[in-house]
């Protein structure tokens, strides 16, 4: 993640500058700066949900890992039905420019 947080504040700034107008910056930007604490907020809350049943009997080495790949296909789902979506819908700019500089 942290490799990664500089291209994401790099692409918060480009979305908003190419997307919204100028009145509208900040709070998109903010809303954008707030999504990466949101998934991970999420994504803990869904791995203590599905985690919350298991034994921690060190002995067990089956339900771990059932309950391992159990979280990773439903992280993988998630991450599915969201990114297609994206990719067949978002275009790159919008057809007209929301303010001088975009």
């Amino acid at each position: 993640m942290s490799i990664a947080y500089p291209l994401y504040n790099a692409a918060i700034s480009l979305l908003c500058n190419k997307w919204f107008p100028d009145n509208e910056r900040t709070l998109v930007t903010a809303i954008c700066g707030l999504a990466m604490p949101a998934g991970n907020i999420f994504a803990f809350t869904m791995s203590g949900l599905l985690f919350s049943g298991l034994n921690p009997n060190p002995d067990d080495v089956e339900a771990i890992k059932s309950a391992e790949m159990k979280l990773i296909f439903i992280q993988n789902c998630w991450i599915t039905l969201i990114t297609i979506p994206l990719f067949l819908l978002i275009r790159e700019k919008p057809k007209y420019p929301p303010s001088l500089i975009a």
